[in-house]
């Protein structure tokens, strides 16, 4: 059973906010669709948007206090939460005839489908921003568990020292030796488990690895645009000319107002290009570090700065023109996943298929070094 998720108002509006303004593109899109350019005031942008806002909160809050009491899943459930909030949220925002006019065109599919992937990004990124409750006590709790385990390990020792002396000395019938074997076996493997359990919570300490998250490359893939923007846009404001300093054509547009939608096109072209070109470089280093036992932040964006970097060089350092495009907005990448896959427990080997039972021996047994004389 999963721990409950936190109850966060700011998360919740946060979401909220997130859906409706999503929800409210799609309106305006739509409008375009229709030949309707005009534009919209701030006053009527509000309005528009705080419909599906509420919408989205109100099926959002009522969805997070059901989870909290099955409790069972939570990360595949908030996921079909979001959708679910995003896609009445969205229809909220469209009338009726806006509808009619989208299954006449034929993207209703398309409809669906973007809202199941924003929707699930929503709520897999309220659960990472909300996180769970935790108990104030529990480190008492983890101290008094780790005695009461530590106190009966040393019972168990002395009680099995106690039954072989028994048996050394005739004392004890034939079954203490059994009795004397299995009690250490016992303890030594709720030792070796590195689970503590208290009355609130289950407290693991072993080996740990990232886990592996679509949601979570998406999100990475998606935060690496917004860098990869921030970027080009100082490479070309800082260095416009020749000289540091906006081009002369760059101040005329931002004068008239043309830079706007210049902005724009920058910003979807590079959300664009980072959502094709990394999320198969993420997913490949996240593997890697898995395989190498790498788990801490600076590894992830190490590793996301040092594959472009190391790629350009290859290329005898000419490479660099086409790869330092990419250094940054892959690091943040690899740190964005990093922090929104969340930790888990390290794989176990997998499992084997025996055709030869007689090969179930240790690499080192005498028998993987001599060999059967048939003939």
């Amino acid at each position: 059973m999963d721990q409950p998720v936190a109850t966060k108002i700011g998360a919740h509006i946060t979401s909220a906010l997130f859906g409706g303004a999503f929800a409210t593109a799609q309106f305006r899109q739509y409008n375009a669709w229709e030949g309707d350019l005009s534009g919209i005031s701030p006053d009527e942008l509000i309005v528009a948007t705080a419909l599906p806002t509420v919408v989205f909160l109100v099926i959002f809050v009522a969805g997070h206090m059901m989870i909290r009491k099955l409790n069972e899943k939570v990360r595949l459930a908030y996921s079909l939460l979001g959708f679910v909030a995003l896609f009445a949220a969205s229809l909220s925002a469209m009338p009726i005839h806006l509808i009619q006019t989208a299954m006449d065109n034929g993207i209703v599919s398309i409809l669906v489908a973007l809202n199941a992937a924003i929707g699930s990004l929503i709520g897999f990124l309220h659960l990472r921003s909300a996180g769970y409750e935790f108990d104030e006590n529990e480190i008492a709790q983890i101290e008094e568990a780790l005695a009461s385990k530590a106190s009966s390990s040393a019972a168990s020792l002395v009680s099995a020292e106690a039954q072989a002396s028994g048996q050394a000395s005739g004392e004890r019938g034939q079954s203490a030796p059994a009795q004397a074997v299995q009690t250490p076996a016992k303890n030594e493997a709720d030792d070796n488990t590195g689970v503590v359990r208290t009355k609130n919570g289950t407290f693991f300490d072993g080996p740990l690895q990232v886990i592996t998250s679509g949601n979570a490359v998406f999100a990475a893939a998606l935060s690496g645009g917004l860098v990869h923007f921030l970027y080009t846009a100082i490479i070309y404001l800082g260095f416009s000319n020749g000289k540091f300093g906006a081009s002369e054509s760059l101040k005329d547009d931002i004068l008239s107002g043309g830079v706007f939608s210049s902005v724009v096109f920058g910003l979807m072209f590079s959300i664009v290009v980072c959502m094709i070109t990394l999320p198969p470089a993420i997913y490949i280093l996240h593997k890697f570090l898995v395989s190498r036992n790498r788990v801490d932040l600076t590894s992830y964006v190490v590793a996301g700065g040092a594959l472009p970097l190391g790629t350009g060089l290859l290329m005898f350092g000419l490479g660099l023109l086409l790869t330092h495009w990419l250094i940054l907005p892959l690091a943040a990448a690899m740190g964005v996943y990093h922090r929104l896959a969340g930790i888990e427990p390290a794989a176990l080997p997998d499992d084997i298929e025996v055709s030869d039972p007689r090969a179930l021996i240790a690499e080192d047994h005498v028998r993987r070094r001599m060999r059967r004389v048939v003939g």
